[in-house]
C-alpha cells in the first residue's frame, strides 16, 4: 500500500515539475586563463613507482607497453618535433629538431632516420620505434 501511495506522489511530483516553466540557466563565468607549466625538468613531477599507472593491456598495442606518463611525455616530445603541426614527422621536422639540438643533420642521416618506419612517422608509428630499440629489436 505504501509503494502505490509513493509512486502517485512521485507521479504527480513529475507532473507539477513539467508544468512549471524552467529558470533561466545562469551565465557561465569565463574560466581563469591557465597558468603555463614549468619547462625545466627539474620542476616536473614525476609519479612514483607505487602510484604510476600502467597502460591497460589490449592486445598488442603498443600503447600498452609503457605508462601513461611515458606517452604524455612522449607525445609532447612529439609536438615539439612536429614543427609544422600537420601530425607527421617529415625530414624539415626532423632537419629543425636536429637544428635545436646544435648538431647538423645530413640528408642522408635524415633519410636514414625516416626509412626505419615502414610509413609516415605519426605518433603512434614513432612509439612503435621506440618499443623496438627497447625490445632490442631494430
Amino acid at each position: 500500500m505504501a509503494d502505490k501511495e509513493k509512486k502517485k506522489k512521485k507521479k504527480v511530483k513529475e507532473e507539477g515539475a513539467k508544468e512549471e516553466a524552467p529558470a533561466p540557466a545562469p551565465e557561465p563565468e569565463p574560466a581563469p586563463a591557465p597558468t603555463p607549466a614549468p619547462s625545466t625538468p627539474s620542476s616536473v613531477k614525476r609519479p612514483s613507482s607505487k602510484s604510476s599507472k600502467k597502460a591497460k593491456r589490449s592486445g598488442s598495442s603498443v600503447f600498452s607497453m609503457f605508462t601513461e606518463y611515458q606517452v604524455a611525455e612522449f607525445k609532447e616530445g612529439f609536438s615539439l618535433m612536429d614543427k609544422d603541426k600537420d601530425g607527421i614527422l617529415g625530414k624539415e621536422d626532423l632537419r629543425s629538431t636536429w637544428d635545436q639540438c646544435g648538431k647538423l643533420a645530413t640528408d642522408k642521416e635524415l633519410d636514414d632516420m625516416l626509412a626505419e618506419a615502414p610509413g609516415p612517422v605519426n605518433f603512434t608509428q614513432l612509439l612503435t620505434l621506440f618499443a623496438q630499440r627497447m625490445s632490442g629489436g631494430q
